[in-house]
């Protein structure tokens, strides 16, 4: 295992020396309310970059449900596919871009199971990133069109600063407005850690926060690996 593991470090080490065009991010990620737990083993999304301005990506996970007093169910989660075009570049400090989704059931098994939706989504984003100093300001906010379901305003913001050799501190918030909105805000806190050249480890923790509801998410974590090459 361990020359497995020294052989992948050195290999994403090398790529990374270039352009990195690939970005894999392999991980799990759990939350908890009082409805019970709902855990994704793995956490996949796959990230390409086809030209200077244009990244394509697709995102998958496998869910396992553990509802309150109810049987554990499992299946795919809903396929997510993503663009992000650059209208301008992040070269000068500030960017802007346009970043839309598309999301779908992969089975009929996942709708009859609770893991994933019926209803097609599509997300108008949008994405703005800047600098101040050393720290780095993301914010997304688009429209998401659900289909049979009231559409939804998304926002996130997420700050990132070196707060460590080889450690960037994250805080990342999350929010989605809507006609049956609840009123919750996810809040997220943890660190990007570098583990060689181009391979990186992320931890996250938080909960949601606002009006207490039977779907509050009181507890949620991930840790997920980061590879580009």
């Amino acid at each position: 295992m361990r020359l497995i593991a020294a052989a992948l470090l050195a290999c994403a080490g090398a790529a990374a020396a270039q352009d990195a065009r690939w970005e894999v991010i392999a991980g799990s990620e759990a939350e908890h309310s009082s409805e019970g737990w709902r855990i994704a083993v793995p956490k996949t999304e796959l990230k390409y970059q086809w030209s200077p301005r244009l990244e394509l990506g697709v995102e998958v996970s496998w869910i396992e449900a553990r509802p309150t007093g109810a049987p554990t169910s499992s299946a795919l989660s809903a396929g997510t596919l993503a663009a992000k075009y650059q209208l301008l570049p992040e070269d000068a400090g500030f960017g802007f871009a346009l970043a839309p989704e598309f999301a779908r059931r992969l089975s009929r098994a996942s709708v009859r199971r609770g893991i994933a939706s019926e209803n097609q989504e599509y997300l108008l984003g949008t994405e703005t990133v800047f600098a101040i100093g050393r720290t780095e300001v993301e914010i997304k906010a688009g429209r998401n069109f659900v289909e049979r379901q009231p559409d939804e305003w998304t926002f996130e913001l997420k700050v990132t600063d070196p707060c460590m050799s080889r450690v960037d501190c994250i805080v990342n918030a999350e929010r989605k407005l809507a006609s049956n909105d609840e009123g919750q805000t996810l809040l997220r806190l943890g660190v990007d850690v570098e583990l060689g050249r181009g391979v990186y480890l992320r931890l996250l923790g938080g909960r949601e926060i606002g009006p207490r509801t039977p779907g509050q998410v009181d507890r949620t974590f991930e840790a997920a690996l980061k590879l580009f090459f």
